[in-house]
């Protein structure tokens, strides 16, 4: 009889069953440490990739700075070969174009971190100054005289240096800040990672010696049961 109940395939059913009933909580809780786990590396990829946006945000900021002045240049150039009041309506709109490229990076969120490089603050309040001088020369467009609009271009002219300097220092927050930060973010990966693993490893070798136990204990009360009910009978 106690052979015959051991080897059934209803037996068999009863054994794993009967720990995995027995056990429930542990089974449960394991599996809610590895969704918890899931989820706090699914934190850390949106973390890196937040890093990296932050960091892209903030070279476009400077880079549209960059390419304002640029085109502000351009349509100077061409009002002074041309100084119709079409292409002043063009210098000063791009005037206020370019004006409105640097004034974020002197707050927001986005551009903190390459505030904090030593330089970038000074420079671009430098250059909004200049910007205030420079207004309303260039809102007298088309009436303004010859030698005030080479006075424009003189001034904005001592832009290109202080512009180059800022792309130089985003891409320096790029190389250092950003990258130590990738770093940093990379480390705490990994050791999640291992604590992961190793905790993974050490909960299913304790699982497992619990569910042979309780197998064997689960065979033994079985056993006994059908000694005790065979000498009954």
């Amino acid at each position: 009889m106690a052979a015959t109940t051991a080897n059934s395939p209803v037996g068999g059913m009863e054994e794993v069953r009967w720990p995995l009933i027995r056990y429930g909580a542990l089974v449960v809780a394991f599996c809610a440490f590895l969704i918890g786990v899931f989820f706090i590396f699914q934190g850390l990829i949106q973390q890196r990739a937040l890093i990296e946006k932050e960091s892209r945000i903030a070279i476009w900021f400077v880079a549209q700075a960059e390419i304002e002045f640029l085109r502000l240049s351009e349509s100077l150039k061409t009002y002074t070969i041309a100084p119709t009041k079409s292409n002043a309506d063009e210098a000063k709109e791009r005037f206020e174009i370019f004006w409105s490229r640097l004034t974020p990076l002197l707050s927001g969120p986005q551009n903190a971190g390459l505030r904090e490089i030593e330089g970038v603050v000074p420079s671009v309040r430098s250059m909004i100054r200049s910007l205030e001088e420079i207004e309303p020369e260039l809102s007298r467009m088309p009436n303004i005289a010859p030698e005030a609009l080479a006075k424009v271009d003189e001034k904005l002219d001592e832009f290109r240096g202080p512009l180059q300097d800022l792309v130089r220092y985003a891409l320096l927050y790029e190389s250092n800040e950003v990258s130590g930060a990738r770093n940093r973010h990379s480390e705490l990966y990994l050791q999640l990672l291992g604590l992961f693993v190793l905790t993974l490893a050490g909960g299913l070798a304790v699982f497992v010696m619990l569910f042979v136990q309780t197998v064997r204990t689960h065979r033994a009360v079985v056993a006994a049961a059908d000694r005790k009910s065979t000498r009954l009978n």
